[in-house]
């Protein structure tokens, strides 16, 4: 079996207004949601932005629904989503 991508990256741009949302396939298993920086002081962000920041390319991943207990090296998950994300943004 081959292995799986450490992160699913996926957009809505084909059901209203286009919205990021990235999956994290291993432990700690999370979802959360895309957000350009410089639209997270908008109010519909601004309570919903997790304690956790994972910044990758100019965007935070936000509203994180958390799957399994989140325990993990953020330096590492912050790399790794930041070089999935390089290559979205690469192919999209």
């Amino acid at each position: 079996m081959p292995d799986r991508p450490e992160w699913l990256i996926d957009d809505t741009a084909d059901v209203g207004e286009a919205r990021i949302f990235a999956v994290h396939t291993i432990k700690p298993r999370l979802i959360g949601e895309l957000v350009p920086d410089n639209e997270l002081g908008a109010d519909e962000f601004r309570d919903d932005v997790s304690g956790l920041i994972l910044a990758a390319a100019g965007w935070t991943l936000c509203r994180i629904e958390w799957i399994d207990k989140p325990e993990f090296n953020a330096d590492r998950l912050c790399r790794s989503l930041r070089k999935a994300f390089d290559s979205y943004l690469r192919v999209s």
